[in-house]
């Protein structure tokens, strides 16, 4: 996926605009390994450019001083008077919170594996951030996917069977839950789970149907 898309989405009393300008291989990047990207493990590493102005805003509606572990940066990693090159999913979702609660309009150029996972994360960040806390049980995570593949269907926006795939055993093969419950157990999904037939486009161009489970 390497054409520029754009995706419009109201959250909550924000018209937010998400413009996808690209694929991102974290990999070429040395962000995680190819043997990582190859084998899907680790999925829906993506980049954007948060600009200076809204580092003391971001901090004032959160009411800290500084950024911090809660954030999952370090404070020196975005430097007061510099625009912010983020590659940090958790961030970005602090980020579209911030945005989704103090605009009424916002634009955000991402690019990433698939715009798939910035709509998720913006789907997080109005139903999943509470303060400086998020979300992070393996419900929520499979809402998120719902919601994103939903409005990849409505946008006429597809996505690969094997990346849909690289996304089902990337979840299938996770730890998941915070605080006491992290090896709970979980029930097991797969793409019909979350994502319609018709946002599916098969690798060997043929017609595309779940397998009989």
């Amino acid at each position: 996926m390497s054409k520029q898309i754009t995706v419009n989405l109201k959250a909550e009393d924000c018209r937010l605009k998400i413009i996808y300008e690209g694929y991102y291989d974290a990999a070429e990047e040395g962000l995680i390994s190819e043997e990582e990207r190859d084998e899907g493990t680790l999925l829906g590493f993506g980049k954007m450019t948060i600009p200076k102005h809204h580092r003391k805003p971001m901090l004032k509606y959160y009411e800290v001083d500084e950024f911090n572990s809660d954030f999952n940066i370090d404070n020196d990693e975005w430097e007061d008077g510099y625009d912010f090159d983020c590659f940090n999913s958790d961030f970005m979702i602090f980020y579209y919170h911030f945005l989704i609660n103090t605009r009424k309009t916002a634009t955000i150029k991402v690019e990433g594996e698939h715009i798939f996972w910035f709509i998720h994360d913006v789907f997080h960040a109005i139903n999943d951030v509470v303060g400086t806390s998020m979300t992070c049980g393996p419900w929520e995570e499979l809402e998120r996917f719902k919601q994103a593949a939903e409005v990849l269907k409505k946008k006429g926006i597809t996505m690969k069977e094997s990346y849909v795939q690289r996304i089902v055993t990337a979840f299938n093969n996770r730890k998941w839950g915070c605080y006491d419950s992290w090896n709970r157990t979980r029930d097991f999904i797969s793409p019909r789970s979350f994502i319609d037939t018709s946002v599916i486009e098969h690798d060997l161009e043929e017609e595309f149907s779940f397998e009989d489970e």
